[in-house]
C-alpha cells in the first residue's frame, strides 16, 4: 500500500507542477444536460404526449386530439393547466388565436404517473358545451379548473402562462 505524503507549499514565484489531468468544471455537463433538455423539452411524441414549457405533459390521442388531458407538476394553480391548455391548441393543433378551450372534466387524482392531477380539455363545441356553464357573479374574475363547461379563447389563455425564466451559462 502506497502513502500519501504531503507536499510543503512552494516557494512564491517558483513553478507548480503539471495537473494530473484535464480539468474541464462544470460548464460541459451543465451544457450537456441544457442540451438534452432542449431536445426533449416539447416535441410532440407519436406516442401522443408534449410537454410545454413550463414542464406539464399534454396526454391527447394522434387520430383524434380535440380532446385532450394536462398534468400537473408541482406548484401549479388553475391558471398553469389554461397556459397548456392553450399552448398546446397553438403549437400542436395549430389552431387560430379566437379559438374557444372548453373545460370537459375538472381538476382529479392523475392515472398517469408523470402528474399528480389532471384536467381534461376540449377544442370541440358540441363536447364542451353539453355541460353548463355555471352562473358566475358579474365580474368574478378568478380562474378554476373546477366548473364542466367554462372556457377561454387560446389567446386568453396566453396572459396565464408565466415568463419561463432564461438559463444563464
Amino acid at each position: 500500500m502506497q502513502t500519501m505524503t504531503r507536499q510543503p507549499p512552494a516557494a512564491p514565484g517558483a513553478a507548480r507542477p503539471p495537473r494530473r489531468g484535464p480539468r474541464l468544471g462544470l460548464r460541459p455537463a451543465l451544457a450537456a444536460l441544457l442540451l438534452a433538455a432542449a431536445c426533449t423539452a416539447a416535441p410532440v411524441g407519436e406516442s401522443g404526449r408534449y410537454r410545454t414549457e413550463q414542464g406539464n405533459y399534454v396526454l391527447y390521442d394522434p387520430a383524434a386530439p380535440a380532446t385532450f388531458t394536462v398534468l400537473s407538476v408541482p406548484g401549479n394553480a388553475a391558471t398553469d393547466y389554461w397556459c397548456a391548455a392553450g399552448q398546446f391548441t397553438r403549437r400542436v393543433l395549430g389552431l387560430a388565436q379566437n379559438t374557444r378551450i372548453y373545460l370537459l372534466e375538472p381538476r382529479r387524482p392523475s392515472a398517469s404517473p408523470l402528474g399528480r392531477s389532471e384536467v381534461v380539455f376540449t377544442t370541440d363545441p358540441r363536447a364542451g358545451t353539453a355541460a353548463t356553464p355555471p352562473k358566475r357573479a358579474f365580474l368574478d374574475l378568478s380562474v378554476r379548473v373546477s366548473e364542466p363547461g367554462f372556457s377561454y379563447s387560446e389567446i386568453h389563455t396566453r396572459g396565464f402562462c408565466r415568463p419561463v425564466p432564461p438559463i444563464l451559462p
